[in-house]
């Protein structure tokens, strides 16, 4: 099979051959699916559901057949059991899963009671279909951020068309998505270009920029940040249980009334379940604002999506929103004039097809930023400078003081960006060159990167700025390119996350099922590939500073890469660390550039993050993190010729 991964030194997209044994299993293990089983407002919604759907069958002494879709674990399938089933036909389409969740049965002691088929619903065949019996109650969570980006619509309509009975139930039954317009320069950070330095370029302008739901953890954002104008309206409604009302495509328009004088940017949105159709048991991932009960999950979070342009709205307006939907997502428009189409939102200046959200909100944050910007006049003024960066504006910000400014192997899709900008303000010192070989060594004093690019997911993933400098400077041996950054740490920090930890903690007894065999695939899985150091935008992750930080590895980016092995100590000073956090710094000078923390806190207080950034997260295995045993963790970081880490953690007590 093929897995897509990225080249470290290069920072390039590419694919790789796994072997044929490639076990998927590791990918589970991966996949923080710890904090959906975590979730325990979830689990005990869903039992509610089931309790009183199946109850009502029960008191008209009817059999109930349950029809489980996207049965991972099993654990909704036993739920309905113990609910009162007489038996269930559970889905699931991994492989690996369907085996644990058999194992997980078996165990729980409803071998024969729940059959388990490993298939997506809407690919069963005719044949496995005519072998199912079909059912009366329907439970299945096949939900996202977005509600429907998984397929839920077309999941519960065609199991109504194919696999169960006329007026089957369905838990959940139905659900709502609510829309709330608000004004956020905080929020627009993340969708709107930089115009602090340069203009911005006319298509840009124009441009209604990406579709896809922005997913964030809204209630991490500090509430003065957003100024909501007006009351949550519901913007659709969705009846699981009538299959024919269910629409793969859909506008609506809905009015809302405004409450404040303001500028209409964007719209947060969640959804609410209903469980059971009494509206009494509702499953809702509204923000803390209002939900003042919100129970902390990750696997569910809110939305935004950004209008194609912002507009001007008065205190008592009434606005009309068209709301649309396609089978998998939704889109928003306010029309300016009749023949306005409602089309999906997309990216005409691609700078939103090249830029996550992040790589947006940091070109922001370093065209604001008023040090970086004094470093650069005060060091290259007169020079003539090669950039290597494939997701930076510093071209740009180098060429109001650098007598010329190379940029060296960019990135296709972000050249158009750099290109835009070029044009729209008329910069003449810019010169772009596809290769190495091609620039002219006499013509460069400095190299220069921030670093930042695009395809990085972990802090260190931008040491390929690195390896293309020494690469240029081969081509030229007799030529010394001093480089800025001249130097790079790499920092540990021992944090205790509130919420976060549970993507990657063991399951054992959940709602008294056992889950210990999913344990057993889990760690399994994990001892199979290196220490796991995965990417989490921290600053939407509350957590307190356990231990002081630790300089983890240097380099000397005047020195070529080379294989080298570094360690260092960590020493919390309280009890209850389940992480160990890394970041960068890049040491320009007297400039630093962190990708890290922003803030200097003392043990038990909290850090403050780095917006821009992923931080890399070592979860604690399970035995250290519940048990605390250990007095400091010895750290082992290889840095290998191919520019990737390899961690290594000892606990001692």
């Amino acid at each position: 099979m093929f897995l897509e991964t990225i080249d470290p030194v290069t920072g390039r997209q590419t694919w790789k051959v796994a072997d044929e044994d490639y076990d998927i299993a590791q990918e589970i293990a991966r996949s923080g699916f710890g904090d959906m089983i975590h979730d325990f407002e979830r689990n005990q919604k869903y039992e509610l559901g089931l309790k009183s759907v199946i109850g009502q069958f029960k008191k008209e002494n009817e059999q109930v057949h349950v029809l489980d879709i996207g049965a991972g674990t099993g654990l909704l399938s036993m739920m309905a059991m113990r609910a009162g089933a007489d038996s269930v036909t559970a889905l699931e389409m991994l492989e690996p899963m369907a085996k644990c969740a058999e194992e997980i049965i078996r165990k729980n002691g409803y071998e024969g009671q729940i059959r388990l088929i490993a298939s997506r619903s809407t690919e069963l065949t005719d044949e496995q279909i005519s072998t199912i019996e079909k059912g009366n109650v329907i439970v299945a969570e096949v939900f996202d951020t977005e509600l429907i980006g998984e397929g839920a619509l077309r999941t519960f309509k065609e199991a109504h068309q194919k696999l169960v009975k006329p007026g089957c139930r369905v838990v959940p039954s139905s659900a709502r998505v609510l829309l709330v317009p608000v004004q956020s320069d905080f929020l627009m950070r993340f969708h709107q270009l930089p115009s602090r330095h340069f203009k911005v370029p006319e298509i840009s302008k124009r441009c209604p920029g990406a579709g896809a739901i922005h997913d964030i953890h809204v209630s991490e954002i500090p509430e003065d940040e957003i100024r909501v104008l007006a009351e949550p309206f519901v913007a659709f409604s969705f009846d699981f249980e009538d299959g024919c009302s269910i629409n793969y495509n859909e506008t609506v328009v809905r009015t809302f009334d405004v409450e404040l004088d303001g500028t209409f940017e964007a719209l947060l949105m969640w959804w609410e379940l209903d469980m059971d159709g009494t509206g009494q048991n509702i499953l809702s991932t509204a923000p803390k604002w209002w939900n003042r009960k919100e129970n902390w999950r990750d696997h569910w979070v809110q939305g935004v999506y950004y209008l194609a342009q912002s507009i001007q709205v008065r205190k008592d307006e009434t606005v009309a929103l068209h709301c649309c939907h396609d089978e998998f997502s939704f889109w928003f428009a306010v029309p300016q004039n009749e023949f306005d189409a409602f089309e999906p939102n997309f990216c005409r200046c691609k700078t939103h097809v090249a830029c996550s959200r992040n790589a947006i909100h940091r070109l922001n944050e370093l065209d604001d930023d008023v040090a970086f910007d004094h470093f650069l006049r005060e060091n290259f003024t007169e020079k003539s400078v090669a950039v290597l960066d494939d997701g930076s504006l510093m071209s740009l910000l180098l060429s109001k003081y650098a007598k010329k400014v190379k940029i060296i192997e960019p990135n296709d899709h972000f050249l158009a960006v750099i290109l835009a900008y070029i044009e729209e303000n008329q910069i003449r010192n810019i010169q772009i060159y596809d290769d190495c070989a091609s620039v002219p060594c006499q013509e460069i004093d400095v190299v220069v990167s921030e670093p930042f690019y695009l395809s990085s997911f972990l802090p260190w993933d931008n040491l390929c700025f690195w390896f293309t400098a020494h690469k240029l400077s081969t081509f030229f041996k007799s030529r010394y390119f001093p480089l800025s950054p001249g130097k790079g740490l790499m920092y540990a920090m021992p944090v205790l996350f509130d919420e976060l930890w549970k993507i990657a903690a063991l399951f054992g007894i959940v709602e008294g099922f056992d889950l210990t065999s999913f344990d057993d695939v889990i760690v399994k899985a994990r001892s199979a590939v290196d220490a796991m150091v995965d990417p989490h935008p921290l600053w939407e992750y509350s957590s307190i500073v356990t231990g002081e930080p630790v300089v983890l590895a240097e380099f000397d980016f005047n020195e070529p890469p080379s294989h080298a092995s570094f360690k260092a100590k960590i020493t919390p000073s309280m009890i209850g660390t389940n992480a160990i956090v890394f970041w960068m710094d890049w040491i320009h000078g007297d400039y630093r550039l962190t990708s890290g923390l922003l803030n200097k806190p003392e043990v038990g207080e909290r850090p403050k993050w780095s917006i821009s950034h992923r931080q890399g997260v070592h979860f604690l295995p399970e035995l250290e993190r519940s048990l605390q045993s250990f007095s400091s963790i010895n750290i082992k970081a290889d840095f290998c010729p191919n520019a990737q880490f390899l961690f290594h953690f000892y606990y001692e007590a």
